[in-house]
């Protein structure tokens, strides 16, 4: 069923969690937030409940209700209030009654295999019963803000907050990498900062993951061997369970040293690791968007001795023929690489004038281990987007930052430290939102 703004809402009955019948016409009089979700306790589902919760006051002062729908039982959803101590009730909707009438179960696809699941929407139903608004695309970690339209309610972390994670990513990569005595420490301790002002601050991205992007930014990490920051982050933003990272490189993992599409992890949609492949995979889902008239942006990072491999040249001279301005590029420029200093293995020379040979626009993020100059650099690039040219970010990050014996060094590229190591480099970062 196929509703549209305007029509009256269809009317229910069905059970909350304590067993109770509700009907939505009982609530004639007051504004209703009918709130479609996939599963109780999930990371994306917390956070959108989380945020009603937190904004509750506000809500009820506007005059709405909070009803949030899910196929969940009775008894799941008792447990889910109680975790998170939410103030609103939750509709078991166990035999999708209400799903149907609201046209929210539908066919989904992840990693090309078709499934039947909840559609993640929202209804706003005025004081007559009307739908007032349908909110398709929803932000959950603002959703508040969306219902509301109050920008002011957007959730901004401050730069301190940011910079708690990135203390917390690199504690998560040291400890991954240790706990198996292999992976690459060295590169994602030096693009912490890099990752979380992306995740946190500048990519428009939905945990509530969805293969084909469609209305968002999307990121690939073309230097899959950064996987222990990627992971890290993209469970602190929700993606998946911070609890999952403890499972890093173990048989059977979702979390494989180097990313890829078969462990069906959200938010990986190609496999990386072969070095210059990541560029050339951004490019095509650039101007796949440009096709499908998406305004939305593609981010692509690349290590800087991974410019070697002559697939990137040959990515950057379509990109720029075929005018990819949808395109930010970064490139991990640390000069190091798993052999030694890249001007000692292969000399990069004058990487700017390169990549503007090839007709690159190119920004340069000099203090690429300061979160506040990375942040104004991924600004920037944002803001030359949609004017005929693709954009390269020279990020300068320093390998092993954070940790004072491991910064500056190739010795860290694919080194895990030992016991004693491990416990003097997490002796310099603080434990902020808890190890898991």
């Amino acid at each position: 069923m196929s509703l549209e703004v305007g029509q009256l809402a269809p009317d229910f009955e069905a059970k909350i969690e304590t067993g109770a019948s509700i009907k939505l016409s009982d609530y004639r009089g007051k504004k209703v937030i009918l709130y479609f979700y996939p599963k109780d306790a999930t990371p994306g589902c917390t956070a959108q409940a989380c945020n009603l919760r937190d904004n509750y006051e506000q809500l009820l002062k506007a005059g709405y209700v909070v009803f949030g729908v899910s196929s969940d039982t009775e008894k799941s959803h008792q447990k889910f209030i109680e975790k998170q101590n939410l103030p609103f009730s939750l509709i078991a909707d166990t035999e999708l009654t209400v799903h149907h009438a609201y046209g929210t179960w539908v066919e989904k696809s992840m990693y090309g295999r078709a499934y039947m699941g909840t559609a993640r929407t929202t209804f706003v139903i005025d004081e007559v019963g009307k739908i007032a608004e349908i909110i398709e695309k929803v932000d959950t970690k603002n959703h508040t803000a969306q219902v509301l339209k109050e920008p002011s309610l957007m959730k901004k972390q401050s730069l301190p907050e940011l910079q708690k994670i990135c203390s917390q990513l690199r504690r998560d990569v040291l400890r991954m990498v240790h706990a198996v005595q292999s992976g690459h420490p060295g590169a994602p301790l030096g693009c912490a900062e890099f990752f979380v002002a992306l995740y946190f601050d500048q990519l428009n991205h939905n945990p509530d993951f969805q293969m084909n992007g469609k209305g968002e930014d999307l990121f690939f990490l073309s230097n899959g061997h950064l996987s222990a920051g990627w992971y890290s982050v993209l469970a602190r933003s929700g993606y998946f369970p911070v609890a999952e990272l403890k499972t890093f490189r173990k048989l059977n993992s979702r979390l494989q040293g180097h990313p890829a599409t078969h462990e069906h992890l959200p938010g990986i949609r190609i496999a990386s690791g072969s070095l210059g492949q990541g560029l050339s995979v951004a490019i095509g889902t650039a101007q796949a968007k440009k096709l499908d008239q998406d305004k939305s942006l593609v981010y692509v990072l690349m290590g800087d001795g991974e410019l070697q491999e002559g697939q990137v040249w040959e990515a950057a001279m379509y990109a720029a023929h075929y005018g990819m301005d949808n395109v930010i590029a970064t490139v991990d420029y640390n000069g190091q690489q798993i052999d030694g200093p890249t001007e000692k293995i292969m000399d990069l020379k004058n990487l700017k004038a390169k990549w503007e040979a090839f007709g690159w626009e190119v920004i340069e993020t000099k203090e690429g281990n300061d979160l506040a100059a990375v942040i104004a650099g991924l600004e920037r690039a944002k803001s030359l987007t949609g004017k005929g040219k693709p954009i390269l970010n020279l990020l300068y990050t320093e390998m092993g930052y954070g940790v004072d014996f491991m910064v500056g060094t190739h010795k860290w590229h694919g080194s895990p430290p030992n016991d004693e190591q491990l416990a003097l480099a997490l002796g310099q970062l603080e434990e902020t939102l808890g190890d898991y």
